[in-house]
């Protein structure tokens, strides 16, 4: 008897993590836009540069809080710098960001303050252009297009 107590227990507990990973319909709602708004920015990115970029937006470190998540819809702001390379037809960056970078994601990152880079913070590796950003996060698109450190990452 004293078995079964322990197991009926153990599956009490287990069971309150599982619970806590359900989105909350306003937070799901959120991604879901924050999703399809990159969607249609990577489409764009992709006509204009000629490329097959892909991104992904990292919901689980979005979908903490509704404030969070919120921060989601910015990632779109990513892939639209990089379509402005194309449009603006700037051949200092145009086959640079085609060459090196395959596939965008974005993620929250909490640990970013407004005091550096505006809470946003860049990072190309491996073919993967990374945007971290926060609830505190300003100027997204502008600090990817006029970020000299970054940019020199993206010359060919």
């Amino acid at each position: 008897m004293k078995f079964g107590k322990h197991i009926a227990i153990l599956f009490s507990l287990t069971a309150l993590p599982l619970a806590a990973l359900a989105l909350d319909p306003e937070v799901a709602t959120a991604l879901k836009d924050a999703k399809a708004n990159a969607t249609f920015e990577i489409q764009k990115l992709n006509k204009a540069c000629g490329t097959t970029m892909t991104m992904t937006i990292d919901e689980p470190s979005f979908a903490v809080s509704p404030d969070r998540v919120e921060a989601a819809g910015w990632c779109g702001q990513i892939p639209s710098a990089l379509t402005n390379f194309c449009d603006s037809k700037n051949s200092n960056y145009i086959a640079g960001t085609a060459k090196k970078v395959k596939t965008i994601a974005c993620k929250y990152d909490p640990s970013l303050s407004k005091d550096q880079n505006n809470a946003v913070k860049y990072v190309l590796k491996d073919g993967t252009l990374t945007g971290l950003i926060n609830k505190d996060s300003s100027n997204i698109y502008t600090n990817l297009t006029y970020d000299k450190a970054f940019l020199a990452t993206l010359k060919d």
